[in-house]
């Protein structure tokens, strides 16, 4: 499977929060190619645990997508363990989703612990999102999956 990779940038226009998911090469210098989209009025986004648990209900509840992995900026065993056991269990169970939601809002309340990474599926289409705003994105559903996060990501920024 190829990949295309991507970072999450947003801009003011017209007193409203834009959001572009611009292709980046990973080839490139990084640093070099924050630059270039900032000196386009582009500042790069930093996807919290927050942003990151409604990308997760977004692309399960409404698009169907898989779970795959869900992994902490530090790994807490006890939480990590059970959150594991429950999405290995939650592509064929559905309804366990809430105990999903239930635990990644109690780590992100109380112990303060950040989701580093999300990696979702459907069919033979894949997701990763990371907290630095990077998105990795399967090439042949590259286009149509970009549209779906900026559209979602602009409506819940200028809600």
């Amino acid at each position: 499977m190829e990949f295309v990779f991507s970072k999450l940038f947003r801009r003011i226009e017209n007193k409203q929060n834009i959001i572009k998911l611009i292709q980046y090469n990973p080839e490139v210098d990084y640093y070099f190619f924050l630059e270039q989209q900032n000196d386009n009025g582009y500042q790069q986004i930093i996807l919290n645990s927050s942003f990151m648990i409604s990308l997760l209900e977004f692309f399960f509840t409404n698009k169907s997508y898989d779970i795959q992995e869900i992994e902490f900026a530090e790994d807490d065993g006890e939480y990590s363990g059970s959150l594991r056991k429950l999405i290995n269990n939650v592509n064929d169970d559905r309804e366990l989703f809430g105990s999903i939601l239930d635990k990644l809002k109690l780590l992100k309340s109380e112990d303060s612990i950040e989701i580093y990474k999300l990696t979702l599926y459907y069919d033979d289409k894949m997701i990763e999102f990371k907290s630095n705003g990077l998105i990795k994105i399967d090439k042949d559903s590259y286009m149509d999956t970009k549209e779906k996060i900026e559209s979602f990501l602009n409506g819940i920024t200028n809600a």
